[in-house]
């Protein structure tokens, strides 16, 4: 629990504003490895909590590199 309350604290400084600060929200991608890339160590999470959330970012990354061909409707030339 201790991993998601720092999260918690550094989510809107660390993320939100700066996501809108880089116009990172039109970018999920991008702003995904932005977030990877953020000394999360530093800033007081454990090698662990680091490595948990890197994780995470890693496999949304995935997820809305899947759902892109449906954005972008590319699943349906196929057909």
């Amino acid at each position: 629990m201790a991993c998601a309350n720092l999260m918690a604290d550094k989510w809107s400084p660390l993320v939100i504003q700066s996501a809108l600060s880089r116009d990172s929200v039109y970018k999920p991608l991008e702003a995904l490895e932005q977030l990877k890339q953020t000394d999360w160590a530093a800033e007081g999470l454990g090698a662990a909590c680091v490595r948990e959330k890197r994780e995470e970012l890693t496999n949304e990354q995935k997820d809305v590199w899947k759902k892109m061909d449906t954005c972008l409707k590319l699943d349906m030339i196929s057909e």
